[in-house]
C-alpha cells in the first residue's frame, strides 16, 4: 500500500502560468479589440459623413428647384 502512494507524485509539474500561448492569445484578443473599436468608430465617421453629403444634396435640390 505504501508503495502505491509513494508512486503517485512521482512526477514533475510544469508550471501553469504565465503560459506564453494564452499570453499570446490574451494580447491577440485585446489587439481584435482595439481594432473592433477603431473600425466602429471609422464606420460611425462614414456613415455621419454619408448622412451630411445626403443632406447638402437635398439641400441643393430644393434651392435648385
Amino acid at each position: 500500500m505504501s508503495s502505491q502512494i509513494s508512486n503517485v507524485n512521482n512526477y514533475a509539474m510544469a508550471p501553469v502560468f504565465p503560459n506564453p500561448y494564452i499570453s499570446r492569445k490574451l494580447n491577440n484578443m485585446d489587439q481584435a479589440q482595439v481594432m473592433k473599436r477603431e473600425r466602429e468608430d471609422w464606420s460611425r465617421l462614414y456613415h455621419k459623413t454619408l448622412k451630411g453629403v445626403e443632406t447638402m444634396i437635398d439641400m441643393q435640390r430644393k434651392l435648385t428647384q
